[in-house]
């Protein structure tokens, strides 16, 4: 994972650790892949390049952005578990126990790997919503959303704390005209204008 020293983010000493633990884990991985494939007769192979040269995961390089990374982790995940399971239906219909109790718990301990990383990766997504690209539409709405809320308090009208919750939830969110993404379409009337036949 050669992207572990060029993420440019604000949490990079933790996605470095995180990085560096599945480094180490995959490492431990390989050495019980290789001796289990040693115990069933067979010669696994001996070197990086022929790992690379066989494996289907998409190698990353020169990666600086934090969520490129983390689903690079994510898509690796992926096929593993693809494989692992498949491996695990052999393993089971040929009766090779070692290699199934192998595979289980890989595939156990994987895919609670993938949850946490993918959680991690979706409150990234959540906090760069939150606190990235606002603009003066995004402003006034949180300024009159939250205006109307708090009077809505105090004169303890539901409608007004309805109104308050909406306009505030736009602008935290970014959502429709908050965003500043409103689009304006011509009215039924302006249309009915434009097509209508000219009288002299």
């Amino acid at each position: 994972m050669d992207y572990i020293g060029i993420s440019r983010v604000i949490n990079f000493f933790e996605l470095h650790v995180k990085f560096e633990e599945l480094y180490n884990n995959i490492f431990l991985k390989i050495d019980e892949v290789a001796e289990r494939v040693l115990t069933l007769g067979y010669t696994p192979l001996h070197t990086y390049q022929d790992y690379l040269s066989t494996s289907t995961i998409k190698v990353g390089k020169n990666i600086t952005d934090p969520e490129a990374s983390v689903q690079l982790v994510l898509d690796a995940f992926q096929t593993l578990l693809v494989k692992q399971r498949a491996i695990l239906a052999v393993a089971t219909d040929t009766g090779d126990e070692g290699t199934s109790a192998l595979m289980s718990d890989y595939i156990r301990e994987q895919e609670k790997r993938f949850g946490c990383i993918l959680l991690t990766l979706t409150n990234d997504q959540m906090k760069d919503k939150i606190l990235k690209g606002w603009n003066f539409n995004r402003a006034i709405f949180l300024l009159i959303g939250a205006i109307i809320f708090i009077d809505g308090i105090f004169t303890r009208e539901w409608i007004a704390l309805l109104i308050g919750a909406i306009f505030t939830f736009m602008a935290i969110f970014a959502i429709g005209c908050a965003s500043g993404s409103c689009s304006t379409t011509k009215s039924c009337c302006a249309d009915a204008k434009d097509s209508s036949p000219m009288i002299d």
